[in-house]
């Protein structure tokens, strides 16, 4: 996968680009996993979260709903 910056969601057209660090508990908890992108840990022990897909496709509304939990989510 590309290296996408700078952090966020680039739109273009019907794709979205989304890069994003998040912590490793609300990363596990939210369930996103390998199926809706690439990911890997960073140096500070963060999730480094990177995918592009269709706005149109239903991984972008799954994905678009775990991150709003996500966020929302105390912990």
């Amino acid at each position: 996968m590309e290296n996408l910056t700078p952090f966020g969601f680039s739109y273009s057209g019907n794709s979205v680009s989304i890069k994003l660090r998040i912590h490793p508990d609300k990363f596990n908890k939210a369930e996103i996993g390998d199926h809706l992108g690439d990911w890997r840990f960073t140096k500070n022990g963060y999730v480094l979260f990177e995918t592009t897909l269709s706005t149109k496709s239903d991984e972008y509304l799954e994905l678009t709903r775990k991150l709003k939990e996500m966020n929302t989510a105390t912990q």
